[in-house]
C-alpha cells in the first residue's frame, strides 16, 4: 500500500473550489502551483471526483517528474506517455520500445488501469491508432478456445506483430509446431499457447530470458503491436497498390514499391508510419482513450510556446518529406493543432502567477498558499533540524527516503532524538509524530493552511524493473572482435591475415558483400559477411615485430596452434607464483561493518541491484581477511561499479587508513573527484585530486597531505605513483581501467603497494567462464544488471543521408543539447569536421581522437561538459570518455564496419539523462542489403528493437574482456585457437602446475547402440533453435541437467518425441561413461560392449553380483566388459543400469 496524502489536500478550500468547477464541467485556474503541487492536485481531482485526468506539461522531463510524484505520494495509477518519432525514412531497422510502451499505456487507459496520464504537449498532440481500431484489434484468448493456427497467425500479423524464431520483446511471436509464443504489448511477460489440434489446451506466462514458463493463465488480451497498422496482407497490399497508382513522385513510387515487395514476402515494412492517413478514416487522439477526462494544463504559457515550436518544426518537416514523396498525407494527419478551447473536458490551468490571455472562459480561481522545500536527504543534520522546526510549529510532518534501510535508520535516529516516528501508512496525519516512508518526490513542500510539511529525497529512485526489458541473456556465445582495415585477423581454418575491408562483388547479377583477407604473397580470401564468426583479431604486444602471415592451405597454422599449450603452461606458472606471493604477504585486516558503514550505505539514493550488493560484500569480505585483496570488478558502463568501489573506500577511511584512486586520464580523475566529493559530502573526509588540472600549489599541498595523513582519499593519474608521492597509511588502492596503464606502471604498482588491498575496475563485461578458469588466481566480481531509469534511445539504422544528419543535429542543438558525430578515421576526421562546419557555420565543432595529446583531449572533454561545444566529431574514443548528460544525439558513419560491442558501448554515451536520446547508425548509400549483407546489420537491429545490446556486447566482448586479465601475448594465443579451446587449455595448464592429480582424461566416448537419438525437424523446425538445443543437450553433465533439459523442451516445444528423449539419455550416458574411463560403447546383437583401458576388479565383482550370468570380462585385444541384454529390456536401459552400478562403486570408495 502506498502513502496517500490526498485526504489532506481534499479538505483544503483551494481544492474544493477547483473540484466544484470541474463537477460543473467548467474551466478553472489554480495559481501559486509549483510542479509538485500540480501533481498532487491532479491526483486529488481523480481520487475525489473519480474522473481520469490528463496532465499536460511543456516538456517530457516535467511529465516524468509529475508521474513519479503522483506515484509516490498517492494511490492514483499514473503513467508517463512519451512522444515517439514517426519513422518516415527507408530505414534498415528502428527501435519500437517507446511505441510498445505507448500502446501498453493506451490499453491501460482503455481498461481503466490508468487514471492519470502525464504527458508533454508533444505526446498529447501526436496522432495515433484510433480507439475504435485498437478495440477492434484487441482479442481475448482463453484456454479451451478453438482457433486454427493459420487464423491465429493471420490475426497476429494483422495486429502488427512480427514473426521471429524466438520471442525476445514486445510485438513478436513465434510458432513451433503446436506451440505459439507471443508477447502482447500490454503484458509484463510473453504468453505461451499450447494447442491440441485447433484447441488452446494450456497457456502460461514465460520468462523472456530463459524461455521457461513462470505460471499458468486462463486468458490474455491480444492488443495491437503498432500504432500504424496496415492490416492483413490482402488489405495492406490493396492500400499500397492504390497509393502507387495515385502517386506521380518517382521517390514515392520507389518507396511504396519496396514496401509492396516486403509485404509480398510476409515482411512488415519498417516505415509504415507514412501510411497513417490511409490506414484509418480518422487518426486517433490520446485523449480519446479516457472517458470524460479532466485536462490540467501546467504552465499554459510554456505549453503554448512549445506547441508553436513543435508545429513549426514538425509541419515543415512533413511538408518537405511530402515533396520528396516519403509521406502520403498532410501535417495535420500526423500532428493535431494546439487549440486549448477544443481540449477535452473541463480544463484546470495550473500556474505559478496569473497571466492574461491564457485562461479561456474560466469560472473559478483558487490560490495555493504553499512553498517548495529543497530536498534534504543526504544532509542528516539539515534534515533533523527541519523536522524539529516543523514539529515545533505544530505542523504534521512526513518524510520520504529512498530505501527501506534508509527509513529504518532515520526512524532510529529520530527516536534517539526523542522524536516519535513511525512508518505506518494508515496514520501519516498524526500530530507531533513523523511519518517516514519509502519513496521520493521532485521537491518537498509546505502548505501552511493545512499545517503540513512533506520532506523528500534528492533524486528519483530507480524505477521498478520490467522483466520484459531485461537484457541478461544466456551465455555460450561465439567470439567476434572489432575489425578495422589493416588489422591482423585470424581465420579459424586459415590462420593470420590482414583485414582489407568489406568488398561488394557482383556475381551474375547478384550483389553481395564479402570480407577480404590478404595472406602471404598473393593469397587472398573472400569471406561472406555471414561468416564473421570465423574471423577474430590477432592481438600482439605493442612492441612486437611484424607478424608473420599465414599461407593458405599450408601446415604452419596447425603448428602455431600446438604452441598454445606451452605458452599457457608458462602463464599458469607465473599466475600461481603471484598468488603464492600474495598469500604470504601480510595484509591489513579491516574491521567488520559498523553503524557508521551502515549509515553511509543507507544514504545511497538509489536501490542497489543484487549484483551491486553481492560485489560490495565480496570486496568488504576480502578487506576483512588477512590476505591482501586483489579483486577485479567488471561491469558495463553505468551499472554502478563506482558506488561499490566507494563503499570499499569508506570502509578503508573509517578504519583510519588512506585510499588512493588511480585513473588513466586527467579527465576521468576530474570526474571521479566530483563523484567522490558528492558522495562523501556529509562526512569529515578530505578528498584531493592529483592531476594536470591541479596547480603547482595544489599538487604540493596534496603531496604533503598524503604524506602527513591529512588527505584521506586522493584521486589521480599516474602522477600518484611517482617517487615523490609517499603515503602515511595507505590501506586501499582502487585502479580504474588497469589495462590502459603501461607495463612499467603496473610493475611499479606491484612493488610500491605490496600488502595493500587492490581493487581494479573494468568497464568491460567478462564471461563467467573466464572467472572459473582463473578461480583462485584472481578474484572477480561481475555486475551485469543494466542501468535503470533511462529513457530508451530511439535508434535508427539507415543509409547515410546528409539531409537527415543535418536535421538530427539541428533538432538537438535547438533544444539546447549536444551531438556526438562519430567518424572513425583519424586521417580524415579533420576533413569531416570541416565539412560539417561548412554546412553548419554557426555551430561550435571540436575534434577528439586517441592520437591527440592528453592535455588537448582533456580540454576538449571539459569544453564538452561545460556546454561550449555543440558537436564533437570523434572516433570510438568516446567508448571510454566521460559522462556528458547534455549530449543526446549520436550519429555514426559506416556503422556496418564497427564491432557490435563498440556500437553498444558508444550508444550508451547518449540517453544518460532524463531527455530523449537518438542514435543514427548509418551505412553507405546504395548498399544493397541482400541476404548476406543484411546479416552484418541484423544484430544491430536486434539490440535497437528490444534492448538486447548487452547480450550482443557479451558475445562480442568475451575476448576483449579477457584482455584485462591476460597478457596481450596470451590474448593473442587465445585468439589463435578460439575462446572456448583456450579456456580449456588454460584450465589444464593451471591444474598441471598445481600438481592436481587427474584421472586419465577420456576426450570422447563413442556410443553405438540401438536407440533413436535425434531431433526431428518437425519438432524443432528453426535451425538456430535446433542448434541451441543440441548445445544444451551436449552440455548435460548429470541427471538433474538431463531432467531440466527435458522439462524445458516440453515447455518450449511440446511433448518430447522418443528420439529426442533418446538423445538426452545418450548424452547423459556418454558423460557418465567418460567419467568412468570408458572410451567406446557398442552393441552387437543382444550384447553391449564397454571398452576401457583399465578394468577395476572390485567394480567387476559388483557387476557380476548384480548381473549374475549376464556379464563377461574380456581382456584379450581391446579390454572390455560384455553385458548381455535381458529379454524385454531396451539397450539404453541396460546401459544405464550398468553404468549406475559402476558409478555407485566409485562413490563408495570416496
Amino acid at each position: 500500500m502506498k502513502m496517500n496524502i490526498l485526504p489532506i489536500i481534499e479538505n483544503s478550500e483551494s481544492f474544493l473550489t477547483i473540484a466544484a468547477a470541474v463537477e460543473e464541467n467548467q474551466n478553472s485556474v489554480l495559481l501559486g502551483a509549483h510542479s509538485i503541487h500540480r501533481a498532487l492536485y491532479a491526483a486529488a481531482i481523480e481520487n475525489f471526483l473519480n474522473r481520469p485526468v490528463i496532465f499536460i506539461t511543456a516538456t517530457d522531463a516535467e511529465a516524468a517528474r509529475a508521474c513519479d510524484d503522483i506515484s509516490n505520494m498517492t494511490s492514483s495509477k499514473a503513467e508517463h506517455l512519451l512522444p515517439r518519432d514517426f519513422v518516415f525514412l527507408d530505414v534498415a531497422g528502428s527501435s519500437h520500445v517507446v511505441e510498445t510502451d505507448r500502446l501498453a499505456i493506451l490499453g491501460n487507459m482503455l481498461s481503466n488501469k490508468t487514471n492519470v496520464l502525464c504527458c508533454s504537449i508533444e505526446a498529447y498532440l501526436q496522432n495515433t491508432i484510433p480507439k475504435s481500431s485498437y478495440s477492434d484489434l484487441s482479442v481475448n484468448f482463453c484456454t479451451g478456445q478453438k482457433v486454427s493456427l493459420s487464423d491465429l497467425i493471420s490475426k497476429f500479423l494483422a495486429s502488427g506483430y512480427t514473426r521471429s524464431a524466438r520471442v525476445e520483446g514486445r510485438g513478436q511471436f513465434s510458432v513451433r509446431g503446436g506451440i505459439v509464443d507471443i508477447f502482447p504489448s500490454t503484458e509484463e511477460h510473453p504468453v505461451r499457447m499450447e494447442f491440441f489440434g485447433d484447441v488452446i489446451e494450456e497457456m502460461t506466462f514465460f520468462d523472456v530470458d530463459n524461455q521457461r514458463s513462470i505460471k499458468k493463465t486462463g486468458s490474455f488480451l491480444l492488443t495491437p503491436a503498432r500504432e500504424v497498422i496496415l492490416g492483413n496482407q490482402k488489405k495492406s497490399l490493396e492500400i499500397l497498390k492504390s497509393e502507387l497508382k495515385k502517386t506521380t513522385s518517382s521517390m514515392r513510387k520507389k518507396a511504396i514499391s519496396g514496401d509492396i515487395e516486403l509485404l509480398e514476402s510476409d515482411i512488415t515494412p519498417p516505415s509504415t508510419d507514412r501510411y497513417l492517413p490511409v490506414c484509418y478514416e480518422k487518426p486517433g487522439r490520446v485523449s480519446d482513450y479516457f472517458d470524460n477526462p479532466v485536462t490540467m494544463l501546467c504552465d499554459p504559457s510554456a505549453i503554448k510556446d512549445r506547441a508553436a515550436a513543435l508545429e513549426a518544426t514538425h509541419w515543415q518537416d512533413i511538408e518537405s518529406l511530402k515533396k520528396e514523396g516519403l509521406v502520403v498525407g498532410k501535417p495535420g494527419d500526423y500532428y493535431s493543432l494546439y487549440e486549448p478551447e477544443k481540449l477535452e473536458g473541463p480544463i484546470v490551468y495550473a500556474d505559478i502567477f496569473a497571466r492574461s490571455g491564457f485562461y479561456s472562459s474560466s469560472k473559478a480561481i483558487a490560490n495555493i498558499n504553499a512553498l517548495t522545500i529543497p530536498n534534504l536527504i543526504g544532509d542528516t543534520s539539515g534534515l533533523l533540524d527541519e523536522i524539529k522546526s516543523t514539529l515545533s510549529r505544530g505542523f504534521r510532518c512526513a518524510v520520504l527516503v529512498p530505501t527501506q534501510k534508509a527509513a529504518k535508520n532515520l526512524i532510529d535516529d529520530l527516536l534517539t532524538q526523542g522524536i516519535t516516528a513511525h512508518s505506518s501508512k494508515k496514520n501519516i496525519l498524526l500530530e507531533k509524530t513523523v511519518y517516514v516512508g519509502v519513496g521520493h518526490t521532485s521537491f518537498g513542500f509546505e502548505i501552511p493552511s493545512l499545517r503540513f510539511v512533506l520532506l523528500s529525497g534528492k533524486k528519483s529512485l530507480q524505477r521498478e524493473k520490467k522483466k520484459a526489458d531485461s537484457v541478461k541473456r544466456r551465455g555460450g556465445f561465439g567470439s567476434l572482435e572489432d575489425l578495422h582495415k589493416g588489422d591482423y585477423v585470424v581465420h579459424i581454418n586459415h590462420g593470420i591475415g590482414i583485414y582489407d575491408g568489406i568488398h561488394r562483388i557482383d556475381h551474375h547479377g547478384l550483389v553481395r558483400d564479402y570480407i577480404k583477407i590478404n595472406y602471404r604473397g598473393s593469397d587472398t580470401l573472400y569471406l561472406p559477411v555471414t561468416q564473421l564468426d570465423m574471423v577474430t583479431p590477432y592481438i600482439t604486444p605493442k612492441n612486437a615485430e611484424k607478424v608473420s602471415l599465414a599461407r593458405l592451405n599450408s601446415g604452419e597454422w596447425q603448428r602455431l596452434k600446438q604452441s598454445v599449450y606451452r605458452s599457457a603452461r608458462e602463464m599458469a606458472k607465473e599466475l600461481i607464483a603471484l598468488y603464492s606471493e600474495r598469500e604470504k604477504a601480510e595484509g591489513i585486516v579491516f574491521s567488520q561493518d559498523g553503524e557508521l558503514q551502515k549509515d553511509f550505505e543507507a544514504r545511497f539514493i538509489y536501490e542497489e541491484t543484487e549484483d551491486q550488493l553481492k560485489a560490495a560484500e565480496e570486496i568488504k569480505k576480502d578487506m576483512e581477511s588477512t590476505v591482501p585483496m586483489d579483486r577485479l570488478l567488471c561491469g558495463d558502463v553505468g551499472v554502478g561499479k563506482t558506488e561499490v568501489a566507494i563503499r570499499g573506500a569508506f570502509k578503508c577511511v573509517a578504519d583510519g587508513y588512506q585510499c588512493a584512486v588511480l585513473v588513466p586520464t586527467t579527465i576521468l580523475a576530474w570526474q571521479h573527484y566530483g563523484t567522490f566529493s558528492e558522495r562523501f559530502e556529509s562526512y569529515p573526509i578530505k578528498i584531493a585530486m592529483l592531476s594536470r588540472f591541479s596547480t603547482r600549489t595544489e599538487i604540493a599541498q596534496t603531496i604533503k597531505g598524503i604524506k602527513d595523513g591529512s588527505v584521506d582519499i586522493v584521486i589521480g593519474t599516474h602522477r600518484l605513483i611517482q617517487k615523490d608521492v609517499s603515503f602515511k597509511n595507505l590501506g586501499l588502492l582502487i585502479v580504474d581501467e588497469e589495462q590502459r596503464f603501461g607495463v612499467s606502471h603496473k610493475e611499479r604498482l606491484k612493488q610500491q603497494f605490496l600488502g595493500v588491498d587492490v581493487l581494479t575496475i573494468s568497464a568491460t563485461p567478462i564471461q563467467r567462464t573466464l572467472n572459473m578458469a582463473l578461480s583462485g588466481l584472481r578474484d572477480m566480481s561481475v555486475i551485469e544488471d543494466p542501468p535503470e531509469n533511462r529513457y530508451p534511445v530511439q535508434t535508427l539504422v539507415l543509409e547515410y543521408d546528409e539531409g537527415v544528419v543535418l536535421d538530427a543535429i539541428n533538432r538537438e542543438i535547438s533544444r539546447g543539447g549536444q551531438v556526438y558525430y562519430l567518424h572513425n578515421r583519424v586521417e580524415t576526421i579533420d576533413k569531416a569536421a570541416a565539412r560539417l562546419s561548412e554546412l553548419l557555420p554557426d555551430v561550435n565543432i571540436e575534434v577528439g581522437h586517441g592520437k591527440m595529446g592528453e592535455d588537448n583531449l582533456s580540454r576538449v572533454w571539459r569544453r564538452m561538459q561545460s556546454g561550449e561545444v555543440d558537436i564533437l566529431v570523434c572516433t570510438t574514443i568516446i567508448e571510454t570518455g566521460v559522462d556528458v548528460p547534455n549530449c543526446n544525439t549520436l550519429i555514426v558513419e559506416h556503422a556496418d564496419k564497427l564491432g557490435l560491442s563498440q556500437l553498444y558501448q558508444i550508444r550508451g554515451r547518449v540517453g544518460r539523462s532524463n531527455r530523449r536520446a537518438y542514435a543514427y547508425f548509418t551505412f553507405d548509400r546504395d548498399l544493397v542489403l541482400t541476404e548476406h549483407a543484411s546479416k552484418r546489420l541484423s544484430a544491430i537491429r536486434d539490440f535497437t528493437s528490444f534492448g538486447s545490446g548487452l547480450k550482443i556486447a557479451m558475445r562480442d566482448l568475451q575476448i576483449r574482456g579477457a584482455g584485462s586479465v591476460l597478457s596481450s601475448r596470451q590474448s593473442g594465443h587465445m585468439q589463435a585457437v578460439g575462446y572456448n579451446a583456450y579456456i580449456e587449455i588454460l584450465n589444464d595448464a593451471i591444474d598441471d602446475e598445481k600438481g592436481v592429480t587427474k584421472k586419465k582424461k577420456v576426450e570422447e566416448c563413442l556410443i553405438d547402440i540401438k536407440a533413436d537419438a535425434y531431433i526431428p525437424e518437425k519438432y524443432i523446425s528453426n535451425s538456430e533453435s535446433r542448434i541451441e538445443v543440441y548445445k544444451r543437450i551436449a552440455d548435460i553433465q548429470e541427471k538433474p541437467d538431463a531432467d531440466d533439459v527435458l522439462d524445458e523442451l516440453k515447455d518450449r516445444f511440446g511433448t518430447v518425441p522418443n528420439s529426442v528423449a533418446g538423445l538426452v539419455s545418450v548424452s547423459l550416458l556418454r558423460k557418465s561413461a567418460q567419467n568412468l574411463g570408458i572410451y567406446e560403447i557398442s552393441q552387437h546383437d543382444d550384447n553391449i560392449f564397454l571398452y576401457t583401458d583399465s578394468i577395476e576388479p572390485a567394480a567387476v565383482n559388483m557387476l557380476i553380483n548384480a548381473k549374475k550370468r549376464w556379464i563377461r570380462i574380456n581382456t584379450k585385444g581391446k579390454s572390455n566388459i560384455q553385458i548381455r541384454i535381458e529379454k524385454g529390456k531396451q539397450p539404453i536401459d541396460v546401459l544405464d543400469e550398468t553404468l549406475s552400478i559402476m558409478w555407485n562403486y566409485l562413490q563408495s570408495l570416496t
